[in-house]
């Protein structure tokens, strides 16, 4: 995806994407550039098959040849061949090219550390199969006279070849003319073991199909080269390629990314522009405040805020934020693979979260969605149990300033997930302040203590009056929680935010004063990683902040 105008930095914020144009200046009609690198690997997949199916056919010729043809065939071949080794060399080159096919076949199903080269190999492989099929077609060319016989087995190969295997024009030009030049050779041979010559109008005819079939190579690599090209500059997003997708939701996707000169992973979230509404008014609004989330997120410095590098919109009217990606698995998935947490680790975890919301709190910013999906526990360096915040896009400022755009908030829509939505967000009466993200750490506290939400429904729209209208059960019912770290929790979890601690420090400060008996040491988070998520893993990414969050308009 590239950049409405590449190279340029918009205005609106200086840790916008520069994207620059991969295509080059001077097209070259034979050349473009070599395999891109979003095909080498689907290439080599595809040479594994066409060689399994070349190999299907020899065995299969092989076996007509030997139930019922062989009487026939050796007959003419005595007939036309008499004393020439000639007589046997059919057979022999279809068992040829059958071997040789599984061979190929076998290769490309092997880890391979130059993909490159066994394209090449490939290549080669292509015009002996074509050498075998040159020689096997015009052995049977005649009959006493020359006879037309449809199509050669060569030059349907070559363009069954290049239709599969994706080559650089220049590679498969080259690679199809030399497979395509034995088809001459083949019937030189023919003529010079005792076959008539045949006239010029039967030669043409016997070889036009073969010269067409490089043609049709050339043309079917140039059209499948230039598509994979473009394909590899859709997945380009400033100095970051899309590497591999790890997840999709309602609005976007999520993809493992790798910056062009760094040896530096990142994940991008691609937001598709039809997910942010569909009248232009609307449009306009979230487009401003996409861009003022993104600043306001790219400020915090806390390192218990997930990093973002960078952030822009693409040709395609779609968004996306280049975000650290982070080793490990967030608290949704930790709690249903392994249980409710121990009350001293799930301390350790509040705390950590506690310490982003402070400063974003600080900075006039409300996350608005903070739940167990958006609450990653990682290796960070040596360090492991380490909490990162993620996904600020509901975020919503509190204060007034060159930052903030109170037009930017909309009426009549309530915006969280509804396990985790605090009461005056689900209810649209009065102010949302930092102490809706109070309740919802809260409701993740519960979660991690408890192994359970609070609240259960079936329904969005029950799940959201529970939380306006019912009291929650202790977490102690369904798990050991102590009585000075319940209290806490269901302060939290108050209806009205003036019964919660008003800032994440004093709700820090409640916690760390909470005497639990026990601790979670480094020692012990160590041993319990290295038992159940032993490293260096290859890196999760929670897709449930992309797929669980919606907007739920409300009835006013």
């Amino acid at each position: 995806m590239r950049c409405n105008e590449p190279g340029h930095t918009p205005k609106t914020g200086g840790c916008i994407a520069r994207c620059a144009s991969t295509t080059p200046s001077h097209g070259r009609w034979l050349e473009g550039g070599p395999v891109p690198t979003t095909l080498l690997d689907a290439a080599v997949r595809r040479l594994g098959w066409a060689a399994l199916i070349c190999a299907g056919t020899c065995l299969a010729f092989i076996l007509l040849y030997a139930t019922t043809v062989r009487d026939q065939w050796q007959a003419r071949v005595d007939l036309y061949y008499p004393g020439s080794p000639l007589r046997f060399l059919p057979p022999i080159l279809v068992a040829g090219a059958l071997l040789l096919s599984l061979a190929v076949f076998a290769r490309t199903r092997r880890p391979l550390r130059d993909r490159q080269r066994l394209l090449d190999r490939g290549m080669v492989y292509q015009s002996l199969v074509a050498a075998a099929l040159s020689f096997v077609h015009h052995l049977h060319a005649w009959d006493g006279v020359w006879i037309y016989t449809g199509w050669s087995h060569a030059a349907a190969f070559i363009m069954l070849f290049a239709a599969v295997v994706p080559a650089t024009p220049r590679r498969a030009l080259l690679a199809a003319a030399a497979a395509a030049a034995w088809d001459p050779i083949a019937l030189s041979v023919t003529v010079a073991a005792g076959a008539p010559a045949p006239s010029p109008a039967v030669t043409a005819m016997l070889l036009l199909p073969t010269a067409f079939s490089v043609v049709f190579a050339w043309a079917v690599a140039h059209v499948v080269h230039g598509l994979g090209r473009r394909l590899e500059q859709a997945e380009q997003l400033g100095s970051y390629r899309l590497v591999q997708r790890l997840g999709e939701g309602g609005m976007g996707e999520v993809w493992r990314a790798e910056h062009a000169s760094l040896a530096r992973p990142a994940a991008i979230k691609l937001i598709r522009g039809d997910a942010l509404g569909g009248a232009p008014e609307e449009r306009t609004t979230a487009v401003r405040r996409f861009e003022q989330e993104a600043r306001a997120t790219a400020l915090l410095r806390s390192e218990h805020t997930i990093t973002l590098y960078d952030f822009g919109r693409a040709a395609d009217d779609s968004f996306y934020y280049v975000m650290e990606l982070l080793d490990g698995i967030d608290l949704q998935a930790l709690v249903e693979r392994f249980g409710a947490l121990p009350p001293p680790r799930a301390v350790q975890i509040l705390l950590q979260a506690c310490h982003s919301l402070a400063e974003a709190h600080e900075r006039g910013l409300v996350h608005r969605d903070i739940k167990p999906a958006n609450i990653y526990l990682c290796r960070h360096g040596l360090d492991v149990d380490f909490v990162k915040v993620l996904d600020f896009g509901l975020v919503k400022h509190t204060v007034t300033g060159p930052a903030a755009d109170p037009r930017l908030t909309q009426e009549g829509q309530i915006s969280g997930t509804p396990t985790y939505l605090a009461p005056e967000l689900a209810s649209g009466e009065g102010d949302v302040d930092r102490r809706a993200d109070i309740y919802a750490l809260g409701c993740v506290a519960y979660w991690l203590l408890a192994g359970r939400t609070v609240f259960a429904g079936d329904t969005a729209m029950k799940q959201i009056l529970a939380h306006v209208a019912e009291t929650p059960t202790p977490p102690s019912r369904f798990a050991p929680v102590p009585p000075a770290l319940e209290d806490v929790v269901l302060r939290c979890l108050a209806k009205k935010p003036e019964n919660r601690p008003a800032t994440a420090q004093a709700l820090a400060a409640d916690l760390a004063a909470v005497t639990l008996g026990e601790t979670w040491s480094d020692e012990a988070a160590r041993a319990w990683w290295q038992r159940y998520l032993p490293g260096p893993p290859t890196p999760v990414e929670s897709t449930d902040s992309l797929a669980a969050t919606m907007p739920i308009e409300s009835g006013s």
